[in-house]
C-alpha cells in the first residue's frame, strides 16, 4: 500500500505532513525528525498543501477570539458580541459570530469559507477543519471549557486532523456525534444570548404581531376583514382595527407599539429599500418604545393626519388621535426626542424631549407630571415589549426547530421565571407536536393539547397506521378514484342518511360530512389519500391520474374544506407532475409529497406538516413555505 494514496490509505499523512512542515521537531531523535522533515517537505511541495488559512485561539482573559493567518500572524480578535463578523487573509475570508449562550458560556459560529481553493483549511481550538463555502461549524464551550464541535449535515464541513499542539492542547476535547445544529437553531439561539444579554434578540419580521387577545381585525386592500392571529406579520396596505384588548406589533426590529382598544391605524412603506414600516394612526393611541437607539437611516415614523408625521430615533412616547379628522394629535414622551414635522418638504414643527406633553392645537409642550397615568402605562410597556420578545423567540424557536423545542423552552425559562407558564403555553400554540419536550422543559407538568391540538396531533400521527391496514403503502395504480378505503362512525354525504361504505367510489364535488366520531379515508388519485377527521365537511372538488404504459405519469387531487380538520398524505412519486391543493375561504395548502394537516375554524386556516414541505396561500395570492414540522396561516 502506497502510504501517499489516501484512496487506498485508511489513515491519513496529512498529521505527519503539517506536523513536519511546521518544523516541530524537538519531540524526536535529531536524524529521525531531519529525515521526516524532508519527506515531509518534499510531500507538501508535490501535493501542494499548505498551512491552514485561519488559526483561531479563545482567550479567556478578555475574552475574545485570537485570529489569525497562516503564519500565526494576528489578524484581528473577535469580541464577545460579534455577529458574522468578516475576518480576511490574502484571497480568504471567513465570517465568525462569537456569541454567549443562556449558561453564560462561549459559541462560535463560522460559515461561508471563502478561499481559491474549493475547501479552506482552519486550525480552530486544537482542531483542523476543512470547509467549503455552504458549510457551518458551531465549537460550543462547556463549563470546563472544553470545545464541543458541531458540524453541518450538508458536506461543506469535515474534520481534517486532531491535537495539533501549537495553539490550544487539545486533550479531553470532544466531538459531537450528531450533525450540526440547523441555521434555524443557530439564529434561535442568538436571539436568546442576545435576550439574555439585554443585547436585543428582537425579530427582524417588520409589521410582526406580538400579542394579541383576539377580537382584532386586519384588512388587506378589498378583501374582507379577517382575526389577527400572534406571529403574523403585515406589511403595507394593511388596515388594522384593534377590539378590546391592547394589540403589540413591532414596525421594525426592536421597534415597538402599543395599540389601545378601539384604536384603528395602517401599515405603510417608510421609505425604499428600508425593511421598518409606516405607522399612519387614523383614531386612537398608540404608544411606542425604541427599544434601542436606531442608525441613521433607520427611524420610526407615526402619521398624525392633516400631513403631520412624529419622527424619532430614540423615544419613548403616546400620540393619541382623536376620531374627528379635524381634531389635532397629542404627543406625550418619558425618555428620547421625538420631531414633529410636515410629511411633504419634512419642515419641523416642534421637537419634544424627556418628560413632555405636546397639543398640535397650538402651545408649546409642557412638563409631564411625575405621577401621569402616561409615564406609568409607558414604563410598562418596556417591560412588555421585552417580556414579548422573549415569548416571540421561543415561539420561533419551537416551530422553526421542533427537535430542540426543550432545549428552547428550557433557556426562555431560565431567562425569565416569572414568565414560565406562557412560555409553555403560548409555545404548545405554535406547535403542538412538541407537548412533551415542552413539559420538560418547562417543568409545567400539566400542560395540555386543547380539544382541536389534541384532534390534529391524533389525525397526524395516526394516519400511517390506518394506511397500513388498507395496505396503502405504495402506489396503486389499479385503486379507482374517490374509493373509500375505511369508514369509522357517521360518515354522510351530501347530506343523506344512507351510509358511506367501504369501497365506494365517490365522484368529483361529492360533499362528505363527518360526525364527532367519524372518519372516512379516500383515495383520490393514486398514492394520495384523504382523511376528513371528526366533525368535519369537505368536497371532493377535482380528482384525476394519467397512467401510461402502467406507469403514473401525473395526478391531481384537489379538496374544497368547509370546516374542520383533513389530513392529507402523498406518496413521494412524480412530485414536479403532482398537484395535491386543500382549499378554504381562507387561502389553500399546496403540496407534492409530503403529509399535512389542514384545520378550518372560525373562518381561519391553520397549515401543520409533518412530512415535506407544503405552500399555503393566502385569497390575495401571497405564498408561504411550511416545512416540516411546523405550521402556519397561508401566506402568513
Amino acid at each position: 500500500m502506497n502510504p501517499l494514496d489516501r484512496k487506498s490509505s485508511k489513515t491519513t499523512i496529512d498529521p505527519l505532513i503539517k506536523w513536519k512542515c511546521r518544523l516541530s521537531l524537538n519531540s524526536m531523535p535529531t536524524m529521525r525528525s531531519v529525515g521526516i522533515g524532508l519527506v515531509s517537505y518534499f510531500a507538501c511541495t508535490a501535493l501542494g498543501l499548505a498551512a491552514a488559512d485561519f488559526k483561531i485561539r479563545y482567550n479567556q482573559k478578555f475574552p475574545c477570539l485570537e485570529v489569525m493567518d497562516s503564519n500565526a500572524v494576528k489578524i484581528t480578535d473577535v469580541t464577545e458580541g460579534a455577529k458574522g463578523e468578516t475576518v480576511t487573509s490574502g484571497k480568504s475570508s471567513l465570517n465568525i459570530s462569537f456569541i454567549k449562550n443562556s449558561s453564560g458560556q462561549p459559541e462560535v459560529t463560522l460559515r461561508e469559507a471563502k478561499s481559491p481553493l474549493s475547501e479552506m483549511e482552519i486550525e480552530a481550538f486544537g482542531l483542523s477543519v476543512g470547509m467549503k463555502p455552504e458549510g457551518t461549524v458551531l465549537v460550543r464551550f462547556g463549563a470546563d471549557n472544553k470545545p464541543k464541535f458541531e458540524m453541518d449535515r450538508t458536506g461543506g464541513s469535515r474534520f481534517l486532523m486532531a491535537d495539533l499542539g501549537n495553539l490550544d492542547t487539545a486533550a479531553g476535547k470532544e466531538v459531537a456525534s450528531a450533525g450540526a445544529p440547523s441555521k434555524n437553531l443557530i439564529r434561535c439561539r442568538e436571539r436568546l444570548a442576545d435576550w439574555i444579554g439585554n443585547k436585543g434578540g428582537w425579530s427582524n419580521r417588520s409589521g410582526k404581531i406580538l400579542m394579541t387577545e383576539g377580537g382584532d381585525l386586519v384588512q388587506v386592500g378589498e378583501l374582507p376583514e379577517t382575526k389577527i392571529e400572534v406571529s403574523q406579520a403585515f406589511t403595507a396596505g394593511a388596515k388594522i382595527t384593534v377590539g378590546t384588548h391592547s394589540l403589540l406589533f413591532q414596525s421594525g426590529a426592536g421597534v415597538f407599539h402599543l395599540a389601545l382598544p378601539g384604536t384603528t391605524f395602517s401599515l405603510g412603506k417608510l421609505e425604499a429599500g428600508s425593511p421598518d414600516l409606516k405607522v399612519e394612526l387614523d383614531a386612537g393611541t398608540i404608544q411606542t418604545w425604541i427599544a434601542a437607539p436606531l442608525v441613521a437611516p433607520r427611524s420610526t415614523l407615526i402619521g398624525l393626519g392633516q400631513g403631520e408625521v412624529a419622527r424619532s430615533q430614540d423615544g419613548c412616547f403616546q400620540i393619541s388621535r382623536p376620531s374627528d379628522p379635524n381634531a389635532g394629535a397629542t404627543l406625550t414622551t418619558i425618555s428620547g426626542k421625538v420631531v414633529v414635522a410636515q410629511e411633504s418638504g419634512g419642515a419641523e414643527l416642534v421637537t419634544v424631549s424627556g418628560e413632555k406633553s405636546w397639543g398640535s392645537s397650538g402651545g408649546g409642550a409642557k412638563d409631564l407630571a411625575s405621577n401621569s397615568p402616561e409615564k406609568s402605562s409607558l414604563l410598562a410597556l418596556q417591560k412588555l415589549g421585552r417580556n414579548s420578545a422573549l415569548l416571540d423567540i421561543a415561539r420561533d424557536g419551537v416551530k422553526a426547530c421542533p427537535e430542540a423545542a426543550e432545549e428552547i423552552v428550557s433557556t426562555a425559562v431560565k431567562a425569565n421565571p416569572d414568565l414560565t407558564q406562557q412560555i409553555a403555553e403560548q409555545c404548545l400554540a405554535a406547535n403542538p407536536n412538541v407537548l412533551e419536550a415542552i413539559r420538560i422543559g418547562s417543568g409545567v407538568k400539566n400542560l395540555k393539547l386543547s380539544q382541536e391540538q389534541q384532534a390534529k396531533v391524533v389525525a397526524l400521527d395516526s394516519l400511517n397506521q390506518r394506511l397500513a391496514k388498507v395496505a396503502m403503502d405504495g402506489i396503486d395504480l389499479e385503486m379507482k378514484l374517490g374509493q373509500v378505503l375505511m369508514v369509522e362512525g357517521d360518515c354522510t354525504l351530501d347530506g343523506k342518511k344512507e351510509k358511506i361504505l367501504v369501497g365506494q367510489v365517490l365522484a368529483p364535488n361529492d360533499k362528505i360530512a363527518t360526525g364527532k366520531n367519524g372518519r372516512i379515508l379516500v383515495g383520490m388519485s393514486p398514492g394520495v389519500v384523504l382523511s376528513v377527521e371528526p366533525g368535519s365537511i369537505a368536497t371532493l372538488e377535482k380528482m384525476n391520474a394519467e397512467i401510461s404504459n402502467g406507469e403514473l405519469q401525473s395526478r391531481t387531487a384537489v379538496v374544497n374544506q368547509e370546516n374542520g380538520l383533513v389530513v392529507m398524505n402523498i406518496a413521494p412519486w412524480k412530485k414536479e407532475k403532482t398537484d395535491v391543493r386543500v382549499k378554504t375561504a381562507d387561502g389553500e395548502s399546496v403540496a407534492q409529497g409530503t403529509i399535512f394537516a389542514v384545520s378550518f375554524a372560525g373562518g381561519k386556516m391553520m397549515t401543520t406538516v409533518t412530512r415535506g414541505s407544503v405552500g399555503s396561500r393566502d385569497s390575495s395570492g401571497k405564498m408561504v413555505s411550511i416545512a416540516a414540522g411546523q405550521q402556519g396561516a397561508p401566506g402568513a
